[in-house]
């Protein structure tokens, strides 16, 4: 299981927050994982359209031209 799985996982559990702290996570550590791979994009994507996601997440999204 790869940290973008986990984070996909929280966010089919209707959890934004620990998606979001998984993706920031991620983004720190390997940044290739949520800025180039489509599976990692399209999950920032889903989540940033979240009402209840952290602001840092939109902003990562939209800094990526996912907004």
């Amino acid at each position: 299981m790869t940290v973008i799985d986990a984070a996909r996982g929280f966010l089919r559990a209707g959890d934004p927050a620990n998606t979001a702290r998984v993706l920031l996570n991620a983004e720190r550590l390997a940044p290739y994982e949520v800025r180039r791979r489509p599976v990692g994009r399209d999950v920032l994507a889903e989540v940033a359209r979240d009402p209840k996601a952290p602001a840092v997440i939109a902003e990562l999204a939209l800094s990526l031209g996912l907004g």
